[in-house]
């Protein structure tokens, strides 16, 4: 499941039309074959907050269907969604365009307390498509999606809206077996010499290793960067397994190089291997989450927890973003970093999510 904790949205739930090409930057990404929840909460739950996606099942997997329906009518129970309004992206044919499913996704909001205000089908989200409403006769034809008032509001606030949800999984795709072998092989003698050093004095040591890193973040910065040769990940990869240094770097997403910093640690854990690679990802996942962006942030935790199961923090903050948490729940945790940095002797620019 995806889950989006936008800040509540205006959105004109009168207009399916406008409701529906609101649903890329409501998500991130253009939905494809997807059950899409938009819980709905403010003032006479007028505004939309949590938006949770789910892959369709086959038309024929019932046990799948419940499964779905269950998965969504318990974020709802949790989060006490007042009202929500379902959205089916398929480009199927009828005469069958998931009526069963709506149907049983219905009766089960309503089973905790959550009121489905509405269902639509739409068969991808494109202008000119034609939509129609389940239960009514209502339909219509899809607004230019990049005209709408949520994209234009997500575009000056630096968010992208990326083509499909493959388009967000390909950017922490692995670079290479080849690329990550050498990068390995430095890796291995970069963690022997953080292990000596920190012997003789912990916490000189992790000084040491946050500089490397945050000089490492302002390179990242500039125009003429280039990609990172082999050692140089390997060495800040081993940098950023002393946790005192992972911690510390969480003070990075709220400050004036947060950009910077996503760009390298997206670029490490594309080229690193695995435990090793979870640090990077927890700290591009908690960036993008207290951004907002959450099919980043869950794609960065589902790949933390792939390379290292029992990695905490990825653990948490998974458990954060499936339970819908608002981006500001996190944010703290960077005032927190910042005052880490601040005991190993290094000063970061100040934490400021405006």
């Amino acid at each position: 499941m995806t889950t989006h904790p936008n800040p509540p949205a205006t959105v004109h739930l009168g207009d399916p039309g406008a409701l529906l090409a609101a649903l890329p930057a409501l998500l991130g990404f253009h939905p494809e074959h997807s059950l899409v929840l938009l819980c709905l909460e403010g003032e006479r739950a007028g505004s939309v907050g949590l938006v949770a996606r789910v892959d369709l099942p086959a038309r024929s997997d019932r046990a799948g269907a419940a499964a779905v329906v269950e998965q969504l009518s318990v974020l709802c129970a949790r989060r006490a969604v007042p009202a929500a309004v379902a959205v089916v992206v398929d480009d199927a044919e009828p005469p069958d365009p998931r009526r069963h499913l709506v149907r049983s996704l219905r009766t089960a909001c309503e089973a905790v307390g959550t009121d489905l205000v509405a269902a639509h089908h739409v068969p991808r989200t494109a202008a000119g498509v034609a939509w129609s409403s389940y239960g009514s006769s209502r339909t219509g034809l899809l607004p230019d999606p990049r005209s709408s008032p949520v994209a234009t509001e997500h575009v000056l606030r630096g968010r992208v809206i990326r083509g499909s949800r493959a388009e967000v999984d390909e950017l922490l795709a692995p670079d290479g077996p080849e690329r990550t072998g050498r990068v390995g092989l430095a890796l291995d003698e970069e963690l022997a010499r953080v292990q000596q050093r920190r012997a003789s004095g912990p916490a000189h040591c992790s000084h040491e290793l946050l500089e490397r890193v945050v000089a490492a973040v302002a390179r990242a910065g500039e125009d003429s960067a280039e990609p990172l040769g082999a050692p140089e990940i390997a060495a800040l990869g081993a940098a950023l397994s002393d946790l005192p240094v992972r911690d510390a770097c969480i003070a990075l997403a709220g400050g004036e190089h947060a950009d910077a910093a996503e760009r390298l640690w997206t670029e490490l854990v594309r080229a690193l291997p695995a435990p090793e690679l979870a640090e990077p990802a927890v700290l591009l996942a908690h960036s993008a989450y207290a951004r907002g962006e959450g099919p980043v942030a869950g794609v960065a935790l589902q790949v933390a927890l792939d390379a290292d199961p029992a990695h905490r923090m990825a653990g948490l903050l998974s458990a954060s973003l499936g339970a819908g948490l608002p981006p500001g729940s996190v944010r703290a945790l960077s005032i927190t970093a910042h005052g880490i940095a601040a005991e190993l002797g290094v000063t970061l620019p100040p934490v400021d999510w405006q």
